[in-house]
């Protein structure tokens, strides 16, 4: 894990994740999504600096929505569409995802912006696919 429940709540303020319980899944989530945008550099020794655990941190807050939209979308089967008086409520599996999906990009941007080195999708000319890159 790239960030503990003490980060999240200390440097990163996050309050939305309340127990420890609810980080484990939530930050486990986030750690293999920033493995997929950093082609697994994190896993094969760069270093984990504060950006990367604030990273780690806002997707988990991400991660904890989406788990949560999930299971109540699950408690009412069938649920696409309700209105009543003024309040309406509809539950898409496909556009949560797609939401879901936009979040991430959205939180990881933050902290690892696109041009930072660990997402670059190019080889610093190091065999293997395991190599911190330093952009030239």
């Amino acid at each position: 894990m790239y960030a503990d429940f003490t980060d999240y709540q200390g440097a990163y303020c996050g309050t939305l994740i309340t127990t420890q319980g609810q980080w484990m899944p939530a930050v486990r989530e986030a750690c293999a999504y920033l493995d997929s945008i950093t082609f697994g550099r994190l896993q094969c020794g760069a270093p984990v600096d504060d950006t990367v655990k604030l990273a780690a941190c806002a997707l988990a807050d991400v991660a904890a929505r989406y788990q949560a939209a999930k299971a109540d979308e699950r408690s009412r089967p069938g649920l696409a569409a309700f209105n009543t008086d003024g309040y309406s409520e509809t539950l898409n599996t496909a556009a949560l995802t797609a939401q879901y999906t936009a979040d991430m990009q959205a939180a990881a941007d933050i902290y690892l912006p696109r041009s930072h080195p660990l997402r670059y999708a190019g080889r610093d000319g190091r065999c293997g696919p395991c190599t911190a890159v330093t952009r030239p």
